[in-house]
């Protein structure tokens, strides 16, 4: 699996995409990477997941964020024992935060990514303040030239699937096993290859083996 983060001028194939913080990689996102790769495989693109770190929520209120159900270095794991191939890693700074809808979409969707086809779930939000909807990225869709599907969301006991829920019900347990509201997480592989692309001074980036999952 790829790992890069920040602007580089490697070109890297155009991707399909979906966009998360994937915490626990849960039944439910183990849905959406399925549906990611078989679309993946159907229009020849590599699959990849935009990721945030810290996790908004954490920038945002930090005191009052969940715990984490895995650290950055074991989500990238699970992402690769699910066979996703890149996994871009986006610092979520106050600059990023105020990016308006429209410049996240060209900046990293389209210029730094080359999303050429996106999957996402029903309610998904972006851009500064949230205001992003499906409506606007379809729209900005036949201007960069990427296709959006969206996907529902996942069930469980009657209950929705989430990272939440799967926190909420292992308070004071191990993260990362099975939660009875909201299905199995993947077990972690004992090694994932992964390799990080690492923007040099001059803006260009190299394929070097991953040995600790940080960011500059």
């Amino acid at each position: 699996m790829l790992l890069t983060h920040g602007s580089s001028d490697a070109v890297l194939p155009a991707v399909a995409l979906t966009v998360g913080n994937f915490d626990g990689i849960h039944r439910g996102h183990q849905t959406m990477l399925e549906r990611l790769r078989a679309g993946a495989r159907k229009r020849g693109l590599a699959s990849c997941v935009l990721t945030f770190e810290p996790h908004p929520r954490e920038f945002f209120s930090p005191r009052a964020a969940p715990t984490r159900l895995t650290s950055l270095r074991e989500k990238l794991e699970l992402l690769a024992a699910h066979g996703v191939e890149r996994v871009h890693v986006q610092r979520f700074s106050r600059s990023f935060a105020a990016l308006a809808p429209e410049a996240f979409v060209e900046q990293v969707l389209a210029k730094r990514l080359r999303a050429r086809w996106l999957l996402i779930g029903e309610d998904f939000r972006f851009g500064a303040k949230r205001v992003g909807d499906l409506a606007l990225l379809k729209t900005l869709g036949d201007r960069y030239g990427y296709e959006v599907e969206t996907m529902p969301t996942v069930m469980h006991a009657g209950a929705r699937v989430s990272s939440s829920a799967v926190s909420t019900a292992r308070v004071g347990a191990r993260p990362v096993c099975t939660s009875s509201n909201a299905g199995p997480s993947a077990p972690r592989p004992r090694s994932s290859r992964v390799l990080e692309v690492v923007p040099s001074p001059a803006g260009r980036g190299s394929a070097l083996p991953l040995m600790r999952a940080s960011l500059p």
